[in-house]
């Protein structure tokens, strides 16, 4: 008889596609998944619970592929990009623990001296626990007198489930002294609001105004230090001291060579002290009717204003600068040109539209930023028909993990709510300072490549530094194999963050006013075999 032969087409219903209708949610905070007992994640839009079981959650980091491929041939064969999706300071829903905080003192978290890795669940121990086996890189390692523990019957440490390393996929340490070169400080917030004329008549300097009143109330100590500098053809800057009934303000005329008129103590107060919050009230709702009755300038030297107030929140350790435009800086050091010209957008590559104008001044600025930890934030509201070199503004903003909000043709009807929320959003969230990450990936597989949405120093493929990381923040690594993967069941990748807080919970036994901590986020893979 003649054999049939086999079908060579492809069974549609056999071909992987993305789920249509998602799960119905049957219980608050959505299905619950335990990290250790899940192969596939949940998908990223689901609503779920994640437990920590000793992998992080996948809220946290999230692979491109279930299983690592053993071999390159494989991973080439199947063209599926073996990458990693690493959110480390993502929000928690109100059923997950908080992530925990370790403090070990100043001799710091034990870590593998080859391959510097954090130890973590998947350390082995060995010799009645004098001895571990780092999980990256399969070093032997002695375990420091203080650290070690004797172990039970599973070869397991006795205190596993005390220790939250040893326990948990994710992980906050309160970083030693030698971490950090200076000793960590409370990030600032400065607002430096453009005070021309365009500004008062687009309405923007009427919002913006009000959503900082509206803000005062949510801005928890100790992350409430606040300034406020407003911008024409000067700098308006104002001081705050006890006892006064408003705030001083103090005008530098000199823009080419702008500099903070006195010190950060009285420009940056903390927005929470009875001694200081009536005055800055005051300031923020006298503020629109006394610039109306002075006269606006047309002239905005908002370079100026952005290179003042860098210097005087660097000065003091590092933090945040929120800049509002109405219009082109054109005054000033760091002035900009007007060059929105319709011929040259139809020239190749915009015709220049699109390179930063004033390029050493921006970078400048730019390093100067990242060397000191200081972040900037941009939000542009021209009126219609008013030019803003947005490719300029967002160049800084871009490089030290700043926010970029743009509203074209800005109406306060239309538009005051978004920069409202946006504002909020970007004042009020968890947000970190002076950071330095780095990705780990366990023996046998190496880091290509790296993609953020901004454009941070990036030291080698698998690490960067950057200003400033939200909870919003998000990076991605390209994987690649580096050899083939012999003798191992899974693959490990470890995230390990270090960073200035400036807000820890109340509930936190080891709140700080302000503190270099460091974020560990492990996950473990299986590896495919042929």
């Amino acid at each position: 008889t003649e054999t049939k032969k086999q079908s060579t087409r492809i069974d549609p219903e056999q071909v992987p596609r993305p789920v249509g209708q998602p799960e119905a949610i049957k219980e608050e905070g959505g299905k619950v998944y335990e990290t250790n007992k899940y192969h596939v994640p949940p998908a990223a839009t689901a609503v779920c619970t994640i437990i920590d079981r000793g992998s992080a959650s996948c809220e946290f980091i999230r692979s491109t592929v279930n299983q690592v491929p053993a071999f390159p041939s494989t991973a080439n064969t199947a063209h599926v990009p073996m990458a990693v999706i690493c959110q480390p300071f993502a929000e928690l829903t109100s059923y997950e623990a908080d992530i925990p905080c370790v403090d070990l003192g100043e001799p710091g978290p034990f870590r593998c001296n080859r391959c510097k890795a954090y130890v973590n669940p998947f350390f082995s121990w060995h010799n009645h626990g004098k001895e571990a086996t780092c999980n990256f890189c399969n070093q032997r390692l002695e375990v420091p007198q203080e650290y070690m523990v004797g172990l039970d019957d599973k070869g397991q440490r006795r205190d596993k489930d005390e220790r939250p390393e040893l326990s948990r996929g994710t992980v906050d340490y309160i970083a030693p002294t030698d971490y950090s070169d200076a000793p960590p400080v409370v990030p600032a917030t400065i607002f430096v609001i453009e005070a021309t004329q365009r500004s008062l008549q687009c309405g923007l300097l009427p919002q913006v105004m009000w959503t900082l009143r509206s803000l005062l109330g949510f801005m928890e100590q100790p992350s409430s230090k606040i300034g406020i500098l407003l911008f024409d053809h000067a700098l308006h800057f104002f001081a705050f001291y006890p006892g006064l009934d408003c705030a001083r303000q103090i005008t530098v005329s000199d823009t080419e060579d702008p500099f903070a008129p006195c010190g950060a103590d009285a420009l940056l107060v903390d927005a929470e002290d009875p001694a200081y919050r009536n005055q800055i009230d005051t300031l923020l709702d006298e503020l629109p009717g006394l610039l109306c009755a002075e006269g606006l300038a047309e002239q905005a030297a908002g370079c100026a204003a952005l290179k003042a107030a860098t210097e005087l929140v660097g000065s003091r350790g590092g933090g945040h600068v929120v800049m509002f435009h109405a219009s082109l800086p054109n005054s000033g050091i760091g002035a900009l040109r007007h060059r929105d010209d319709i011929k040259l957008a139809a020239e190749p590559e915009g015709g220049g539209l699109f390179n930063v104008q004033q390029p050493t001044f921006i970078e400048e600025i730019g390093n100067d930023c990242l060397a000191r930890g200081v972040a900037v934030s941009v939000f542009c509201a021209p009126a219609t028909g008013i030019y803003i070199d947005m490719a300029t503004l967002s160049r800084i903003p871009r490089r030290t993990g700043g926010e970029i909000c743009f509203y074209p043709g800005f109406d306060p009807s239309r538009d005051g709510e978004r920069l409202h929320y946006d504002l909020s959003r970007t004042v009020v969230q968890s947000s970190v300072y002076s950071v330095m990450f780095k990705l780990r990936v366990s023996k046998g597989l190496a880091v290509d490549s790296m993609h953020a949405t901004w454009d941070p120093e990036v030291i080698d493929p698998s690490t960067f530094a950057v200003s400033r990381m939200s909870v919003d923040a998000t990076v991605d690594f390209s994987l690649v194999h580096g050899e083939r993967i012999e003798g191992q069941k899974n693959a490990y990748m470890q995230v390990a963050c270090l960073y200035t807080s400036k807000k820890r919970q109340k509930t936190d036994p080891c709140a700080h006013a302000a503190a270099a901590c460091d974020l560990i986020v492990e996950q473990c893979l299986p590896i495919h075999r042929d």
